[in-house]
């Protein structure tokens, strides 16, 4: 067996008959002469995101929690001023790709254009649960084994309210556990509009990941 060691890369070449352990972690490509007892296995290194680039993607995801949380509220204030019965209803909504869907509701057909109408026309709130479509995807795609999931399969599985609520009543929950006495008391408004409580979407991904199960992907 022969190495040769580069500056990036381990080239390995091994009769073809034997079996070469690798302990680098990273991309493996495999080549192999025709006729030949001879094959070469390169071992890409794997390139780690940097410390500024961990907090930037922090960073991202903390201000579309906060954009999330604002807009879906602001929403759910208007349909309190405009149709205030709505809001003893049941309903929900999610990014289904193409549109913002309302979803798991009692609500007749002229409430259920109005919600739809209202909610897709936030621009912003389109914008940010598309956003969290594909972030979904791509923690999928950390904890398994290989890059296989795209937003199109995370579409539609977030429902936007609940999360909103599961998070609430974490953040509650957790905060009343760190007191002696488990007694504590958080109000709802200032919990939403305490931008410095950057742990509030830390505890929404655990809402998400806990509510949410990866498609089952099959090859054709």
């Amino acid at each position: 067996m022969t190495t040769i060691n580069t500056s990036s890369q381990i080239l390995t070449i091994v009769s073809k008959d034997v079996q070469t352990n690798l302990t680098l972690p990273g991309k493996r490509s495999e080549f192999a002469e025709k006729d030949s007892d001879m094959s070469v296995t390169v071992e890409e290194p794997v390139v780690w995101p940097t410390l500024k680039e961990r907090n930037d993607a922090m960073k991202l995801s903390q201000d579309m929690f906060t954009s999330l949380d604002y807009h879906a509220n602001k929403f759910l204030k208007e349909i309190a001023d405009e149709a205030p019965w709505i809001l003893s209803k049941e309903f929900d909504f999610v990014n289904t790709g193409d549109e913002i869907e309302v979803i798991d509701h009692n609500l007749d057909e002229s409430e259920y254009n109005y919600l739809k109408a209202k909610l897709n026309d936030d621009r912003e709130l389109v914008r940010v649960t598309e956003w969290y479509n594909e972030a979904l995807a791509e923690k999928w795609n950390n904890m398994s084994d290989s890059q296989k999931y795209t937003k199109e399969d995370a579409a539609g599985r977030i429902r936007i309210l609940s999360v909103l609520k599961g998070t609430e009543e974490a953040v509650i929950e957790h905060s009343k556990s760190s007191t002696a006495d488990n007694k504590v008391s958080v109000s709802p408004e200032l919990y939403r509009y305490n931008h410095n409580d950057n742990a509030r979407w830390g505890f929404s991904w655990g809402v998400i990941l806990s509510s949410t199960s990866m498609p089952v992907k099959t090859t054709a």
